[in-house]
């Protein structure tokens, strides 16, 4: 028996013009979901722990944090508010 599968994607280009946080966005799925958003026009701000192997990305901002502590989240609040003046969307 095979599980459903379930295929949905979105138009990127729906996010365009908005500040996203998105989390755990250094690899895997986070960092696939802050390609597709920055492609489409938004201003991603991405963190982790560490950053992607391949480096900071042009199209987004990489914060390295932890945000199990409060530092983490402080640095992540602080950053993202300089930088982009406030979120309109975490993920």
């Amino acid at each position: 028996m095979n599980p459903p599968v379930f295929k949905y994607t979105i138009d990127s280009s729906e996010f365009a013009g908005k500040r996203v946080l998105v989390t755990g966005g250094s690899k895997g799925a986070g960092q696939a979901i802050v390609r597709r958003l920055a492609q489409g026009g938004a201003s991603v701000a991405a963190v982790a722990r560490a950053l992607p192997e391949e480096g900071s990305s042009p199209a987004a901002l990489f914060v390295e944090a932890d945000l199990l502590t409060a530092e983490g989240a402080a640095k992540t609040a602080e950053t993202v508010l300089r930088e982009f003046g406030g979120v309109d969307i975490i993920i």
